[in-house]
């Protein structure tokens, strides 16, 4: 027998060996992967079993812990705690979802005062891959939400105190909560709008969209981050990594945002004070009225337009910055090396300024009137007004003076 052919049955006999075990469903090398794989047959093969429990007395917390399976949590018409719930087995095998089912058992118990719903068993033993545990829980509006769920999605809308929300791979949805919330969320998209109290969020891999809230402290890394309409907010502090950022209809005392290898987008902001401490990030704003705005980045350029403030504060390294003013800050200092910086001013005014580059050039398109002095290495304008300061620094870098039109 030739080799080629010998390699052909063997193939055979692997194939049908695999084969085997997928057309029984058991699959024994991914019972234990923590992932929603299931058996291409099983996956038209669900079975549901419906169960309704409520807790007769009322309940101040309530802890939920749920492995693999979602989770919607609504006001109650009372103040108990009801719940419904559809257990999902995959298996063609009636045997095998007899098995499964009596595996996985739903606990709920009092403790005091809270209320205690969990999987039995959880996380380590679970079987991801064959069983999905859907909750619908009605709870008073009063109560404290302590809930952590796994390969699932999480649903909360007007329902819960002191919110708080684990999840892994699955999205979160949380809305109209007046109290404040604590998300961490993993491998999952976050939604969350109208909250009264302060959110606190820690996101990896998310896309995350925060709408009509009020303080915001986010940690995020991998993901993609969108907040707006924001009205009334003591602060919005974001430190981010690898983090696409988009801020938009904002009104804040302060705004603080760290991130590194991505964009950051800011339009119609209003705030006190802007903190942008970044790195490798492109930056556009169009719309920032600010009494205090500093900013630090590097290799990557700064588009910022229709200014308006007090004090402006830019330190870049490898990056142009354009900067557009819609109204003269008293006072702007800029630092550069490596890259060039053009100034739109407004017509009409009277700065005085302060212009040096090292190994570049100074153009001035402006109408004003400007002294210059030429050295080997060094360029320097300069010029005194009764306006505004300010102080422009860059080496290695061309600077452009020049008038928005009236």
């Amino acid at each position: 027998m030739k080799k080629k052919e010998l390699f052909l049955i063997a193939g055979l006999i692997i194939f049908g060996f695999v084969f085997q075990y997928f057309d029984s469903g058991d699959i024994s090398f991914i019972k234990s992967c923590n992932s929603d794989h299931k058996s291409i047959r099983d996956k038209n093969h669900p079975h549901e079993f419906i169960d309704d429990f409520t807790f007769e007395t009322p309940a101040k917390i309530l802890i939920f812990d749920n492995p693999a399976g979602s989770v919607e949590i609504s006001p109650s018409i009372d103040e108990k705690i009801s719940v419904e719930l559809v257990k999902i087995i995959y298996h063609k095998d009636e045997s095998k979802v007899e098995q499964f089912r009596n595996m996985v058992n739903i606990t709920n118990r009092k403790e005091g005062d809270k209320a205690i719903i969990e999987i039995d068993p959880s996380d380590d033993e679970f079987p991801y891959t064959r069983v999905r545990t859907h909750f619908k829980i009605f709870i008073p509006k009063a109560t404290t939400l302590n809930v952590k769920n796994r390969f699932g999605d999480i649903s909360i809308n007007g329902s819960g105190t002191s919110v708080m929300v684990d999840s892994k791979f699955g999205d979160i949805s949380i809305q109209n909560i007046p109290s404040d919330i604590s998300i961490i969320n993993r491998f999952g998209k976050t939604k969350i709008s109208n909250i009264s109290g302060k959110i606190e969020l820690d996101l990896k891999y998310s896309q995350a969209d925060v709408s009509g809230s009020s303080s915001i402290d986010c940690r995020i890394s991998h993901s993609s981050l969108d907040i707006s309409d924001i009205k009334e907010s003591s602060s919005v502090k974001i430190e981010g990594v690898h983090t696409k950022m988009r801020l938009s209809e904002i009104r804040s005392d302060l705004i603080k945002i760290k991130n590194s290898h991505n964009m950051i987008s800011l339009s119609d902001i209003t705030t006190d004070e802007l903190l942008i401490t970044s790195r490798h990030c492109k930056i556009i704003a169009d719309g920032l009225d600010s009494e205090s705005i500093a900013i630090k980045n590097s290799y990557n350029r700064v588009r910022l337009k229709n200014l308006k403030g007090t004090s402006l504060n830019v330190l870049l390294s490898h990056g142009d910055l354009d900067l557009s003013l819609k109204s003269m800050f008293k006072k702007i200092f800029v630092t550069n090396s490596y890259s060039d910086i053009t100034l739109k001013i407004p017509g009409n005014t009277d700065p005085s300024l302060s212009m040096n580059t090292k190994y570049g050039d100074i153009k001035n398109r402006s109408n004003l009137e400007i002294s210059s002095v030429k050295a080997k290495y060094l360029t320097t304008f300069s010029r005194t007004g009764i306006g505004s300061e300010i102080n422009i620094n860059t080496s290695y870098g061309d600077i452009v003076l020049s008038e928005l039109p009236q």
